[in-house]
């Protein structure tokens, strides 16, 4: 067996590896298309949401009141950074604040992940007429590139329907804020629940 031949593929695999990173260049998530929505309605849950996004599935929340849809924003490319979003819909008496909303949407997050994390910083922030809550927190781990380790959970709710509080959040990356906070806005805007026997 020739030993030399078998060494060259591990370095040309290691070659071709790094020079792929290093071609690699992340980028936010596109514009969504809030002038060309899409409109989602099932089991009594019905909003818009962008034109460029797509539902990925719907259904009841274990054990309580609650209705969720989950959407993800399309991607043209392998380097557009993931964007999604969650849409919820709880009667009032099992409805959280949307600062409770946060914090334990950042408390399970940073549990699941098993990582360290910087203090966490909670920004009010205005998209068209609904006030998102957006935290920010970073990972104390070495990261990749620079969009990494930047962590973003942004909450916004609105009444959608008689006894019922509607929330749309999303848990991704701080590059892709803006982009999320027109989402949710757009979502919020339309957001109507109305619970069926389906």
């Amino acid at each position: 067996m020739d030993y030399r031949s078998s060494a060259i593929v591990p370095a040309l695999l290691l070659l071709a590896t790094t020079a792929m990173a290093q071609e690699f260049k992340a980028r936010p998530a596109d514009a969504p298309q809030v002038d060309r929505p899409k409109a989602f309605s099932a089991n009594g849950l019905a909003f818009n949401y962008p034109g460029n996004w797509s539902e990925i599935s719907h259904e009841p929340v274990d054990g309580s009141s609650c209705y969720s849809a989950y959407l993800e924003a399309d991607k043209a490319e392998f380097e557009v950074l993931n964007l999604d979003a969650h849409v919820v819909a709880c009667q009032n008496a099992d409805a959280p604040v949307p600062r409770e909303y946060v914090d334990y949407l950042v408390t399970a997050t940073q549990a699941e992940d098993g990582g360290e994390y910087d203090r966490t910083e909670v920004l009010s922030r205005e998209y068209g007429k609904h006030e998102l809550l957006a935290a920010h927190y970073r990972s104390k781990a070495e990261q990749t590139g620079p969009f990494y380790g930047q962590h973003l959970v942004m909450v916004g709710s609105a009444t959608c329907g008689e006894g019922w509080t509607c929330y749309a959040y999303t848990q991704n990356l701080q590059a892709n804020e803006p982009m999320a906070g027109k989402a949710v806005a757009l979502i919020l805007d339309t957001v109507k629940y109305a619970p069926t026997n389906e």
